[in-house]
């Protein structure tokens, strides 16, 4: 986070503090950036999760998985080794188009400032008839580990 943004939040704190509002004034002083891991199941390697992981300890970041509803069972192993490794994170599951809801999350949330995926290909899943370019519909890097 820029000095600018921490600013920027800090004033709306108090803001809110003023205006008896405690708990949106903690959530300003509170957020963290975040990681958004896109997590198909199909990874058997782990190779984005080991790197998500990598990168959110060294950058003290929370990580928000997003992952299809057909792939919760497969998420329970990543949830242990999440728990192991002491990184702070939240599940999103979504039914359809993975790529529209990849956009729509990092739209929706200003703390996610990296999406990392196994592989670019992996974006389809659920995208039969959407054509959306996930380059241009985020506001942040896309790290892509794998092939």
């Amino acid at each position: 986070m820029n000095l600018s943004q921490h600013l920027e939040d800090l004033f709306s704190a108090v803001a809110f503090a003023e205006e008896g509002d405690v708990r949106t004034a903690r959530e300003f002083l509170n957020r963290r950036e975040k990681a958004l891991l896109v997590f198909t199941g199909q990874d058997v390697k782990a190779e984005a999760l080991k790197y998500a992981i990598t990168f959110c300890k060294r950058m003290n970041t929370e990580l928000e998985i997003l992952c299809p509803q057909k792939a919760l069972p497969a998420l329970e192993n990543v949830k242990a080794r999440l728990d192991w490794e002491d990184v702070v994170y939240a599940v999103r599951t979504v039914d359809g188009c993975l790529k529209q809801a990849v956009v729509d999350l990092v739209d929706r949330s200003s703390d996610i400032r990296y999406v990392v995926i196994k592989s670019y290909d992996r974006l389809k899943l659920g995208c039969e008839t959407e054509k959306i370019n996930v380059w241009q519909g985020i506001h942040c890097p896309l790290v892509v580990v794998g092939s």
